[in-house]
């Protein structure tokens, strides 16, 4: 990696007052007075706004983003993280990290989100049990076995838009994420039918219980159901104190 490669990283990828430089950085200060729903918004628009204005992406665990070029190669958790970090840093400071790395990754989504209590006000997140219940600028985050390694991915983390019945068991979720998987509905898909890994939106099925719990995803035609670990937070407004 080169020095200057390491200094953008350096300034991008820094948890602390200077979280995520970028042109939407200072009104994401502002972010813990808003309702509720005027933070999922925010956090669905700016996962929106990025995907529009990509012009090179790839999928890569050592992140790079270049906002002036639209070049964001990142995988799943440092885009999610990226955008909560444009909208609110406090909030993503709240999901814990590993010391080693710069932002949490998929795993520690799932498991901080499945740890939330149901009904948590004030807290800054809440779990959300129902797939049903699921709205747009929630985020969803699943853990692979196996425990984490350096390296490697450990799971999935996405920003979610409102979901859809497809059967009983089956709903399908539109998302905003960073993936090497093709996806129903894809946007990475090329008109020749190549498919070009990084940002960009697709639809995930998943299989729910009886109660409307996710218990399962598929991530496109083709694909088995995955029965991995599935935990769904919402961004709330914090307490001033």
């Amino acid at each position: 990696m080169t020095s200057n490669r390491r200094e953008f990283l350096k300034n991008v990828l820094t948890i602390g007052a200077n979280l995520w430089v970028g042109p939407y950085a200072a009104g994401a200060l502002m972010a813990h007075t808003d309702d509720a729903s005027s933070l999922r918004d925010r956090v669905a628009q700016e996962a929106e706004r990025i995907i529009a204005s990509v012009r090179h992406t790839k999928y890569q665990h050592d992140a790079y983003i270049d906002v002036a070029t639209g070049t964001y190669d990142v995988d799943c958790s440092e885009y999610v993280s990226y955008v909560l970090g444009l909208v609110s840093k406090r909030h993503l400071a709240l999901i814990p990290k590993e010391p080693s790395y710069p932002v949490p990754r998929a795993y520690k989504y799932c498991e901080y989100f499945r740890a939330l209590r149901e009904n948590a006000p004030g807290e800054g997140w809440q779990r959300i049990q129902h797939l049903t219940q699921t709205r747009r600028g929630d985020i969803i985050a699943w853990a692979l076995p196996g425990g984490p390694q350096k390296d490697r991915d450990t799971g999935h983390v996405f920003v979610a838009d409102t979901p859809s019945r497809v059967s009983e068991q089956i709903v399908s979720v539109p998302v905003f994420d960073s993936s090497t998987v093709k996806h129903y509905d894809d946007s990475r898909l090329h008109s020749d039918g190549g498919f070009h890994d990084g940002v960009g939106r697709g639809t995930i099925h998943f299989r729910v219980d009886a109660a409307g719990r996710p218990i399962a995803f598929q991530f496109g035609r083709g694909d088995h159901f995955h029965d991995d670990p599935i935990a769904i937070g919402r961004i709330k407004p914090l307490i001033q104190g």
